[in-house]
């Protein structure tokens, strides 16, 4: 007996296609963001290619300024059957995905800011006294009050701030998706950046770029005309 649903045939998904910054971009929003609840989170994305959850779930310990390193050893989910806010929790890294089990080296700039931040933070503590919330005092992105950053506010308030501040619109995650290929067109090659990135395969590296790709062909392809140069 023939199967019916052998003869159906599944409709092909979209692959999307990140959204990604360009250098000026990137900076005026940085700039445009500074002193604002976003400003951490954005900057640390921006920096380092992180996802959403790594960002919110950075820890104080997880950056060694004498070792100049900053590594990604735990995530903020939020899974669950309640509501978002309710389920958020700490993960750390498994050892299953151990490819987005990171560090990254600190440039002065990068541990300079850092230490202002973390100095911003308890003097935030010393103004606010007993109302400070002390619970996420190991977190790096929390509020002036000391709340831990949700992600569903970052995921909402950042297209929204984009829209207030009259920049090009794109998703939180996208500031990964430009890290990465600001690195590309800067040079780097594909597979540090598998590992700057924390994917397990080279190919979802190759595959999500695949454009970057592109125009650093089309960079040799002229540099070599350049360099053989035929009449015809």
């Amino acid at each position: 007996m023939s199967n019916p649903a052998a003869k159906v045939k599944l409709p092909r998904k979209v692959k999307y296609r990140a959204n990604f910054y360009t250098k000026g971009e990137l900076n005026d929003l940085c700039k445009a963001l500074t002193g604002t609840k976003l400003e951490v989170p954005v900057i640390l994305a921006g920096w380092f290619g992180l996802s959403r959850g790594e960002v919110i779930g950075l820890r104080w310990d997880a950056i060694c300024y004498e070792a100049e390193t900053l590594s990604v050893t735990g995530t903020v989910t939020n899974k669950g059957s309640g509501k978002p806010a309710e389920n958020e929790v700490y993960r750390p890294k498994e050892a299953k995905r151990e490819s987005r089990i990171r560090s990254f080296p600190l440039s002065e700039q990068q541990i300079r800011y850092l230490k202002s931040i973390q100095q911003k933070q308890a003097e935030n503590r010393l103004l606010a006294g007993n109302s400070y919330n002390t619970e996420y005092l190991d977190f790096v992105c929390v509020d002036k009050m000391g709340d831990r950053l949700h992600l569903d506010y970052v995921t909402a308030s950042f297209p929204d701030t984009l829209k207030k501040l009259g920049l090009r619109s794109i998703r939180f995650h996208d500031l990964r998706h430009t890290n990465i290929s600001l690195l590309l067109e800067k040079g780097h090659n594909m597979k540090d950046l598998q590992a700057w990135a924390g994917h397990a395969q080279l190919s979802t590296t190759a595959d999500t770029y695949s454009h970057i790709q592109a125009k650093a062909k089309q960079k040799l392809t002229n540099s070599m005309s350049d360099i053989l140069c035929v009449n015809c």
